[in-house]
């Protein structure tokens, strides 16, 4: 989706860049779900990389709907419900 949006480019050193981005993100968030796992935050019983993905894979939803509805300021409004329901899949009992 990203590679989309800055013109579909076959750029292979930014393709590159980017996956790197989006790997350390996904690093940090698997790790501060651990701590949380840890804690008794949020349900050990969920594979923390998958959590991660789950994560961003909600963030890139309410960006790429934004971009097609022409509408930014929706992602104000959709990402409290979209974060409140992630946030009740992940949370320990």
């Amino acid at each position: 989706m990203l590679l989309g949006a800055l013109g579909g480019t076959n750029s292979s050193a930014l393709r590159l860049m980017i996956g790197a981005v989006i790997q350390r993100y996904e690093q940090r968030l698997s790790s501060i779900i651990e701590e949380a796992q840890q804690c008794g935050e949020m349900r050990t019983t969920i594979d923390k990389r998958i959590a991660a993905r789950l994560f961003i894979a909600a963030i890139e939803h309410l960006v790429f709907r934004a971009l097609i509805v022409g509408d930014v300021d929706s992602i104000r409004e959709a990402a409290p419900d979209a974060f409140k329901s992630y946030r009740a899949c992940m949370e320990a009992n």
